[in-house]
């Protein structure tokens, strides 16, 4: 405020485990240095998601911090979001009433948003990518929802000599590049996860065969 500062601030949206709704803010500014500096700002939880709400509580965190209305309509250059309609609505969304209000506002449609609309898009004209998401998706939960198995993969890893990547999930709320990277740690982690599986298949042949020759009561035959 001092260096009487442009800045520009962004802002995205998520819900709490209790489901409640809430809006993050960010701020950019050079704060009288020539590097820009992002700074996480506030996190300010919705009584409602109407777009009159989402601006009312934007202006409320600026101001509590000293950022006054006046000095925000003068050097608030930038607004940055996701593509929430009540967000970046052209009528009633948060953005056309900063517009109103600032009129040389520059606005911004998050460049990793579109990226992954852009991806669903695809996907939605691509039949065989279910298939494959199913694969992954088994494949994370087979190895994320039990501790015992990722020990296994990681000792298997171990063996053969490489070292074992995180898998995610693909194609989710997360952003491309997660996607990518879980690929790329399935990939580098193919031989740890072939031995892992073959150990394991064995290990379960074996036990099903000797269920098979209890049955018949011939456990001698073992």
């Amino acid at each position: 405020i001092e260096s009487n500062s442009k800045f520009t601030t962004m802002v995205d949206k998520s819900t709490t485990l209790s489901t409640k709704c809430t809006l993050i803010l960010y701020i950019l500014s050079n704060f009288d240095s020539e590097t820009p500096i992002i700074v996480f700002l506030d996190l300010i939880e919705l009584d409602g998601q109407d777009s009159a709400n989402n601006e009312k509580v934007l202006w409320s965190s600026l101001e509590k911090i000293g950022i006054s209305k006046s000095f925000a309509l003068k050097n608030l250059i930038a607004f940055a979001s996701d593509g929430a309609s009540v967000i970046i609505g052209t009528k009633t969304g948060v953005t056309a009433k900063l517009c109103e209000k600032i009129p040389q506002l520059f606005t911004w449609h998050c460049l990793c948003h579109r990226l992954e609309l852009s991806v669903h898009d695809v996907i939605k004209d691509c039949a065989g990518v279910s298939r494959f998401q199913s694969l992954m998706d088994k494949l994370y939960s087979y190895y994320h929802q039990s501790p015992k198995n990722s020990r296994a993969l990681d000792e298997a890893c171990v063996e053969v000599g490489i070292e074992m990547k995180k898998i995610g999930r693909i194609l989710n709320v997360r952003w491309s590049a997660s996607s990518f990277c879980t690929i790329k740690a399935i990939w580098k982690n193919y031989s740890g996860t072939h031995k892992h599986v073959s150990q394991t298949l064995e290990i379960e042949l074996k036990k099903n065969i000797r269920i098979f020759f209890f049955r018949r009561g011939t456990w001698t035959l073992l």
